[in-house]
């Protein structure tokens, strides 16, 4: 009898020993981790950061209209309505707040910047356009 609860007792050390490894999270947080330099990136980062400069002056007039050609077809049908609702002060507030820009990530066809608007961190996504050109695609 006595050796059934040690083998009893054993197989629940066991059984708990398994469970606490497989329920440590173990592996990489990849939100800390700075993005891959690849020299085989097709975006031009000079023009990406100049399109985002760009695009900040054209918020910090406060004109929907200076906006809109800085906006790619898909960004335009998720958000015209938005940028059209939205006051002068409320675009200016976020050209002063996206001048606090950094990269996220880019790859061959965009880039991803992010910034805090309004205490809370935000992200804007520009792309190569097929004409060359370098456009916001999510704001």
């Amino acid at each position: 009898m006595r050796w059934q609860f040690n083998f009893i007792k054993l197989a629940f050390l066991g059984f708990i020993t398994a469970f606490l490894i497989h329920a440590i999270p173990v592996g990489c947080n990849k939100d800390e981790e700075p993005p891959v330099d690849d020299p085989t990136t097709t975006l031009d980062l000079t023009k990406a950061n100049k399109a985002a400069e760009d695009a900040e002056q054209a918020f910090a007039s406060g004109e929907v209209a200076k906006i809109l050609p800085f906006m790619a077809p898909v960004a335009l049908e998720r958000s015209q309505l938005d940028l059209e609702a939205a006051d002068a002060a409320l675009l200016k507030q976020f050209a002063k707040d996206f001048n606090n820009r950094s990269v996220v990530g880019y790859g061959d066809e965009f880039i991803e910047y992010q910034f805090d608007w309004n205490g809370l961190p935000y992200t804007v996504d520009f792309a190569i356009q097929e004409d060359g050109s370098i456009k916001i695609i999510r704001l």
